[in-house]
């Protein structure tokens, strides 16, 4: 579900149904909210995949600082795939974070392989994109840089940076699955 909060009112939408003109079918989830501090927007990530066949991110982001609820127009959505194909074994996206600094909207996610989640955790790396905020802001989606980050890092997670002239993004994660140090 969506929820927003306007003086007390809640106004639920949800949350498949938010991204379905996106595409999202079959149950989102993981989702995320941040405010924007540099375009006075906000931004809304969930997640959709089988595991198998796709792996998806729906990302939204206001076109103002109030906007007044979930169903208009008040928001442009993106679809971003990002099933990926690494040594002959299928990996799908999860448990993103979301971040973001005067130029960019950072993405990161767990890579998890399709041989069995849950099994025995076939984490493979650690996803991060940098997204084109001046593209995001015009209705476009620009991924300006893609890597997969290895060697113990798990859930990486994005900052909010505040201060401008930066142009640099901020990570926090723990090491590889039930790693006991922040890196």
């Amino acid at each position: 579900k969506i929820e927003e909060s306007v003086l007390g009112a809640l106004n639920t939408n949800d949350s498949n149904g938010f991204f379905t003109a996106t595409g999202a079918t079959t149950g989102v989830f993981d989702p995320k909210v941040i405010y924007d501090p540099h375009s006075g927007r906000f931004i809304v990530v969930v997640l959709e995949t089988d595991k198998n066949t796709f792996s998806r991110v729906y990302l939204a982001i206001s076109k103002d600082g109030t906007p007044d609820n979930f169903t208009t127009g008040e928001w442009d959505k993106f679809q971003i795939d990002v099933l990926d194909t690494e040594g002959g074994e299928t990996q799908w996206f999860d448990y993103p974070g979301l971040g973001v600094d005067e130029d960019a909207v950072y993405l990161t996610g767990n890579m998890f392989t399709t041989s069995g989640f849950n099994a025995d955790l076939p984490f493979s790396h650690v996803a991060v994109m940098a997204l084109d905020k001046t593209d995001l802001l015009s209705g476009t989606v620009d991924i300006l840089q893609d890597q997969n980050i290895t060697g113990g890092h798990f859930t990486l997670q994005p900052a909010t940076n505040y201060d401008t002239g930066t142009n640099a993004g901020y990570f926090v994660g723990t090491g590889s699955p039930g790693g006991d140090s922040i890196s």
